[in-house]
């Protein structure tokens, strides 16, 4: 992988970060009444750890090898220290997977 290559996919996932701070226990108002998000525990601990390799390339839209060395190249730049609300922060491995899937996945979110 070229040094430009490496620069510009180091780029895009720290830009995509933005999306792991999306509070997910925000309540949005649908004709009057409020909804919660729901949650699924332990799913990137227990699903995605058991994907194959091709389960998980159609998912996230690339290799695992290529996912460890976008850790690697950004996992120093990230931060992972608690935002100052109290809740537990969120790991670098969790944040890139949540930002794959989000520019993986061609739903429009409005």
């Amino acid at each position: 992988m070229s040094e430009k290559m490496k620069a510009v996919a180091v780029a895009m996932a720290i830009a995509g970060m933005d999306v792991c701070n999306v509070d997910s226990d925000s309540s949005d108002s649908d004709n009057g009444s409020e909804r919660r998000s729901r949650r699924i525990e332990n799913f990137v601990e227990g699903v995605v750890a058991s994907f194959d390799d091709d389960e998980f390339r159609r998912h996230f839209r690339l290799s695992r090898p290529t996912f460890e060395l976008l850790v690697n190249l950004i996992g120093r730049h990230v931060s992972t220290d608690v935002d100052g609300t109290g809740r537990p922060s969120v790991g670098v491995h969790k944040q890139l997977l949540m930002t794959l899937w989000t520019l993986a996945t061609p739903d429009s979110y409005r």
